[in-house]
C-alpha cells in the first residue's frame, strides 16, 4: 500500500483532527497491511469500512477524495459531481501526490496533509457510524465517523465508487 517515506505521521494525522474536535483512534496491527484484503483481516473489518484517500487534479487543482475502498474510484462521476468534463479529472502521479501532501500514495489519510486541501467524500461511507482510514503507516489505520470527515474538511459529498 504505502511505496514512499511520509512527511506526516499517523500521529500528526491524529494531532489535527485533535486540535479540530474530530476524535479518531489509531489502531496498530503490528505489522504491516500490504493490500486491503490484509487490512480487513488484520482488523476484523469488512473491506467496506476501510476508506481509501486518493490525491487528484481537478482542472490541474489538487483535491483529496476520501471512499470506500473495496470500490474504485470512477473519475467520470468525480468529474460530474464537479460539474467539468472528464477529461479534466485524473489521478495524481506519486512524486506530486508526496510533494502536495507529505503523504504517500497509496497510504494516504482523508486530513492532516501539509497543507489544507479540497475534500470530496463518497456518501456510501456515511452509511457507517465509523469507518477506518489509512494514516500514512502501513501497519496503522484510525477509526473516524466519516460525518467528521466531511465536517473538519468542509467536504462536497458525491457519489463516485
Amino acid at each position: 500500500m504505502c511505496a514512499q517515506s511520509a512527511l506526516v505521521t499517523p500521529e500528526k494525522v491524529q494531532s489535527w483532527a485533535n486540535a479540530r474536535g474530530v476524535r479518531v483512534s489509531l489502531r496498530r496491527t503490528g505489522k504491516p497491511t500490504p493490500s486491503l484484503a490484509a487490512a480487513a483481516a488484520a482488523f476484523g473489518l469488512s473491506p467496506g469500512r476501510i476508506a481509501r484517500s486518493v490525491l487528484i487534479l481537478a482542472r490541474n487543482e489538487p483535491m483529496i477524495v476520501v471512499g470506500p475502498a473495496a470500490h474504485g474510484l470512477k473519475l467520470h462521476l468525480i468529474a460530474g459531481d464537479l460539474g467539468i468534463a472528464n477529461n479534466l479529472v485524473r489521478i495524481a502521479p506519486a512524486p506530486e501526490a508526496l510533494r502536495l501532501t507529505g503523504c504517500p500514495r497509496g497510504c494516504m489519510p482523508p486530513f492532516g496533509h501539509t497543507q489544507s486541501l479540497r475534500t470530496m467524500v463518497d456518501r456510501g461511507l456515511l452509511e457507517h457510524e465509523t469507518v477506518y482510514a489509512l494514516t500514512t503507516s502501513p501497519d496503522v489505520l484510525m477509526e473516524v465517523d466519516p460525518q467528521d470527515i466531511v465536517s473538519a474538511t468542509d467536504a462536497l459529498v458525491g457519489r463516485f465508487t
